[in-house]
């Protein structure tokens, strides 16, 4: 069971302080491990547990960053992200991509500023097909 895992199940203040408490008796690389976590983790929560005791072990809320003012900044169509998926892990499509000989890949096109969307499909994941694709869809803004 990973750190991660037990953080579900105990209350990760109880959790936070046990992983202290183990890592002051056999050391952090011995606490890492058998917590199956990083030894900065560990000294994460050591050290919190020394500068604030018992209140070190609260999650400490994390600002946000508005990605609207990021976007605003951004010209249209400045940037653009291209992802490619394998489709054979969706479970309904997997037969019908045998039986069918539909396109085993999906790549995709995203205009990070505006949003808007491009899809192709091919058989192989190849950097030839995701090259044709940028190419074309450059082709066309």
């Amino acid at each position: 069971m990973t750190y991660y895992q037990m953080i579900r199940g105990v209350s990760k203040f109880d959790l936070r302080l046990q992983m202290v408490e183990r890592s002051e008796e056999v050391g952090i690389s011995q606490t890492a491990r058998e917590y199956k976590t990083t030894r900065n983790t560990v000294r994460k929560w050591r050290e919190r547990y020394r500068q604030k005791g018992l209140r070190g072990f609260e999650d400490r809320l994390r600002k946000r960053r508005d990605l609207r003012e990021v976007k605003k900044k951004l010209r249209a169509l400045s940037f653009i992200q291209i992802e490619a998926k394998d489709l054979s892990d969706i479970e309904r499509y997997w037969p019908q991509m045998r039986i069918l000989g539909l396109p085993r890949y999906q790549l995709s096109a995203r205009g990070v500023r505006i949003g808007g969307g491009w899809f192709t499909f091919a058989e192989e994941k190849a950097t030839t097909n995701a090259a044709l694709f940028a190419w074309y869809l450059l082709g066309h803004l």
